[in-house]
C-alpha cells in the first residue's frame, strides 16, 4: 500500500451522530437492512442509503444482496476493533428516559461486540478463564 493515511476522513465518517449510529447497531457482527439501521438511527431510509453509501466507499461496511434486499455488516474485525476502542474513551451521554437508563445498564452489564463477548460479563469471563489457567495473557493484552 503506498500513500498517506487520511485520518481526517475517518474522522469525518464518524462525526456524523447517524453514521455513527448505523455503526455502534452493527457492532453485534449480524447484516441488517436498510430500513433497520434507519429506524434505529431516527433516520428515514433515504438518508440511511446515504451514510451506507458513504461507509461502504471507505470499505468499512460489507453489503449482500439477498432478492430484493440488502444486507449491511461491518466489513472486518479491525474497524469493530478501533470502534470499540473509540467507545472506552468518549464520552457518556446521559440517559433521557428510563427505558434508555435500563438499556444502557443491560449494555454495560453484557453484550456481544462483533465476534467477542464483552462488557463486565466479558470481564468477568476472561477473569475467571485466566484464574484458570484455561487462558493465558498475551504481550498484548
Amino acid at each position: 500500500m503506498t500513500g498517506t493515511p487520511q485520518i481526517s476522513q475517518l474522522a469525518e465518517a464518524l462525526a456524523d451522530k447517524s453514521r455513527s449510529t448505523i455503526l455502534m447497531v452493527m457492532m453485534d457482527g449480524e447484516f441488517h437492512t436498510v430500513n433497520e439501521l434507519a429506524r434505529a438511527a431516527g433516520i428515514k431510509s433515504h438518508t440511511a442509503s446515504y451514510h451506507l453509501a458513504k461507509l461502504t466507499e471507505l470499505q468499512w461496511v460489507a453489503m449482500e444482496k439477498h432478492g430484493r434486499f440488502h444486507y449491511y455488516q461491518i466489513s472486518n474485525k479491525e474497524l469493530a476493533q478501533m470502534l470499540e476502542s473509540c467507545l472506552q474513551i468518549s464520552p457518556l451521554k446521559p440517559s433521557r428516559s428510563l427505558n434508555q437508563s435500563i438499556e444502557n445498564q443491560m449494555l454495560y452489564s453484557g453484550r456481544i461486540c462483533y465476534d467477542h463477548l464483552a462488557g463486565k460479563i466479558g470481564v468477568q469471563l476472561t477473569d475467571w478463564l485466566l484464574e484458570k489457567n484455561y487462558i493465558i495473557k498475551s504481550e498484548y493484552g
